[in-house]
């Protein structure tokens, strides 16, 4: 049997520049992060599909991070969609009301699709509560989700958002890694510029990006101060994490473009046969 040798491309993001060198898992690129000049700020750029760093600063500083509840609600919305215990269409029943619901004229219940764009755009207590409820989590339950993230250096102090609420932009990365690797199609919904809720009202996201030709955001969360965000280009899927950083919106996301730009130019996600024995179209081929 005729057999075939065909090369092979190991699983890494490879740093295109001349004479290109090759990113192992020390490896950590300053450049991506120059734009970000505020030395308080915490960071951390990784790739989802490899969970590699591509660049941090500061990730293990302890800071306010008063939406961890969102994040974790998002996270219980996003492991149950996965499981098929609940469907976007699945209703979450609100038990006391806030001043965001009523803005969005929610009553007694809201749909998983329409939590999902909330709690990355909105501070409701009341809709961290209707999802907790459902899930029968409790904040001693929800600690204990937390630890077996071995997320230790994050600090649940309340189901509310409240600045007692810390965590590090490590934590916050890797949690909200779990929350897409776990239902990828929640992008479907981050990423829309504006999203007409259930009730018929419109919200807009907060993630605002310009056109690229380059990638393509997938949207997630800003919040003055702390900001998760999602782009990809080809099979290349980007994450940068931001906490404590006090530039005004305008000025954040104009060095957020201008980061991702860079990374989409210089790296490069490839997928790879590990050397061995494959049939390809009917055919035994050697890598």
């Amino acid at each position: 049997m005729k057999l075939k040798k065909i090369s092979i491309l190991i699983l890494l993001l490879i740093f295109l520049i001349p004479n290109f060198s090759k990113a192992d898992d020390t490896f950590l690129d300053n450049n991506a992060v120059t734009n970000f000049s505020d030395v308080n700020a915490h960071l951390v750029v990784s790739e989802l599909n490899t969970g590699k760093i591509i660049s941090k600063r500061g990730e293990n500083e302890k800071v306010s991070v008063g939406k961890l509840p969102n994040y974790l609600a998002l996270y219980l919305l996003a492991d149950n969609l996965r499981n098929n215990k609940i469907t976007l269409e699945t209703q979450l029943t609100i038990t006391s009301n806030d001043e965001i619901l009523s803005k969005y004229k929610y009553d007694s219940s809201i749909t998983v699709k329409d939590a999902i764009f909330l709690l990355e755009n909105e501070n409701s207590n009341s809709l961290n509560q209707a999802v907790f409820n459902h899930f029968n989590v409790n904040i001693e339950k929800a600690k204990d989700i937390l630890g077996a993230m071995s997320l230790h250096d994050t600090q649940l102090e309340s189901l509310d958002n409240s600045e007692k609420n810390t965590s590090t932009a490590k934590n916050i990365s890797f949690l909200t890694s779990l929350i897409l690797k776990s239902y990828p199609e929640i992008t479907e919904i981050t990423k829309n510029p504006e999203f007409t809720l259930s009730t018929g009202e419109l919200i807009k996201n907060t993630v605002e990006f310009k056109d690229s030709d380059k990638f393509r955001v997938l949207g997630l969360d800003y919040s003055d101060k702390n900001s998760v965000t999602y782009a990809y280009s080809g099979n290349t899927k980007l994450i940068i994490t931001v906490l404590n950083q006090n530039d005004d919106k305008a000025s954040y996301f104009e060095k957020l473009q201008k980061t991702y730009d860079y990374l989409f130019t210089n790296y490069n996600y490839k997928l790879a046969l590990k050397a061995g024995t494959y049939t390809i179209k009917d055919r035994k081929s050697v890598v």
